[in-house]
C-alpha cells in the first residue's frame, strides 16, 4: 500500500474518533436510580400470657380496641326560667354559628325569635355533652350521653329541658377553628335522676344541673377495627384472616368479609349486623379467637389445663371458649364438678 494512502487512512480514523467523543458527549445520560433505602419494619414482640397463645391475639395487635370518649357542646331549650343567658363568649359564639349553619331560624319563631334573642332568655341553657362510643360501632348505632352545665353559667335546673342536636368530637372540648371532625352527635329529653346524690346542692338533694339522654348519641359512621400483625407475613395475613371467616362468616346483609387483609401486616375487620350492639363483644372474641380453627377440642382442652393451672385465667378462658363455639362445651362440663370452682 502506497504510503500516502496509510497516512491518509490514519488522519481519517482520527477525525472520526474525534467526532465521535464531540457527539457521545452530548448524549443525556440517565441520571442513576438511588438504591432502595427501604427496610421491613421489626417485629414487634408480643408477650401474652399462657392461656392465649394460639390465639390472634398472640400475633396481632386490635387497632380501635379503646372505647372513644366524644364531647361538644350544647344548648338545652324548653327550660322554664332555670337556664341561663350568661354564658362565655366562645360558647355563645359557637352556638350561634352552629344554629345558623343548621338553618334553625324558622324553628325558632315560636321559641322567641332569632337565635340570638334565644340565646338572651333563661329559657335555655349552654350545657357540655359527654359519651363514650364503643370499639368498632358502626354507624348509626346508639348510645347514652351525659349532658351538665357548662362553667360560667348560671343555670339551676335542666329539668324539663330538650337538647337540640348537637355535634360530638374525639378529643379536648375546643370552640375554634382547631376542632377535629364530628364522628357522632346527640339530642333528644334530658333524664335527671331523681334520687339524692352527694353532689347535689339544695334542700331535696337532686342533683338538677347534669342529666342523662338514653341512646341520645348516635354514630355518624363505622369506627374502624383493623388487625396487625406483630411480624408481617403474607402467608400468616391469609391464615388469620381465613380463621376469621371461617368464625365469623359473612351475615345477610353484610357488606364484605368479616376479615379482609390489605397488606402483609394489616387486616381490615366488618363488624357483623348480629354484632351492631355488641361491637365490644365482637372485639373481643375476635382477640382471643384460635388462629387454627381445625383443632377445636384439642385447644378447649389445652384452655382447661391453663385455667386449672392458673385459675386467675378464668375470664379470658371464658371469652377463648366463647370463640370457640358450642363444640368445647363438653369441656367446659367437666369443670362444674373440679373442687378448685
Amino acid at each position: 500500500m502506497p504510503r500516502y494512502s496509510f497516512m491518509r487512512m490514519r488522519k481519517l480514523l482520527m477525525v472520526t474518533m474525534i467526532c465521535l467523543g464531540s457527539s457521545c458527549s452530548n448524549i443525556e445520560k440517565a441520571t442513576p436510580q438511588p438504591k432502595s433505602t427501604f427496610a421491613q419494619r421489626p417485629p414487634v414482640e408480643m408477650d401474652v400470657d399462657p392461656i392465649m397463645r394460639g390465639t390472634i391475639a398472640g400475633e396481632a395487635v386490635l387497632l380501635g380496641f379503646n372505647d372513644t370518649v366524644v364531647r361538644g357542646y350544647g344548648l338545652v331549650v324548653g327550660l322554664k326560667g332555670t337556664g341561663s343567658r350568661a354564658m362565655p363568649v366562645e360558647v355563645r359564639a359557637l352556638l350561634l354559628r352552629e344554629m345558623g349553619r343548621r338553618k334553625m331560624s324558622d324553628p325558632l319563631q315560636n321559641l322567641g325569635g332569632s337565635p340570638s334573642r334565644l340565646l338572651d332568655t333563661d329559657d335555655v341553657a349552654a350545657v357540655i355533652v359527654e359519651g363514650i362510643i364503643p370499639p368498632g360501632a358502626v354507624g348509626g348505632s346508639k348510645f347514652d350521653v351525659r349532658v351538665y352545665s357548662a362553667p360560667g353559667t348560671s343555670t339551676t335546673s335542666l329539668e324539663g329541658g330538650r337538647l337540640w342536636t348537637t355535634e360530638l368530637r374525639a378529643g379536648i372540648l375546643m370552640t375554634g377553628s382547631q376542632q377535629s371532625f364530628p364522628i357522632a352527635d346527640a339530642g333528644g329529653p334530658i333524664f335527671i335522676n331523681p334520687f339524692s346524690t352527694a353532689v347535689a346542692i339544695g334542700a331535696d338533694a337532686v342533683d338538677r344541673l347534669s342529666g342523662r339522654i338514653l341512646d341520645g348519641g348516635t354514630v355518624l359512621k363505622d369506627q374502624s377495627l383493623k388487625l396487625r400483625l406483630a411480624t408481617p407475613s403474607h402467608n400468616r395475613t391469609r391464615t388469620i384472616q381465613s380463621a376469621i371467616n371461617g368464625l365469623f362468616p359473612r351475615e345477610v346483609g353484610q357488606r364484605n368479609d368479616t376479615a379482609m387483609g390489605k397488606s402483609d401486616e394489616l387486616i381490615d375487620l366488618t363488624v357483623p349486623p348480629s354484632f351492631k350492639d355488641r361491637t365490644g363483644d365482637f372485639a373481643q372474641l375476635i382477640r382471643h379467637s384460635p388462629v387454627d380453627i381445625g383443632a377445636t377440642e384439642q385447644t378447649a382442652n389445652n384452655i382447661r389445663r391453663s385455667l386449672l393451672a392458673n385459675p386467675g385465667a378464668a375470664e379470658a378462658a371464658a371469652w377463648r371458649w366463647q370463640a370457640l363455639g358450642k363444640k368445647c362445651i363438653p369441656v367446659i362440663q367437666e369443670l362444674y364438678t373440679n373442687p378448685e370452682e
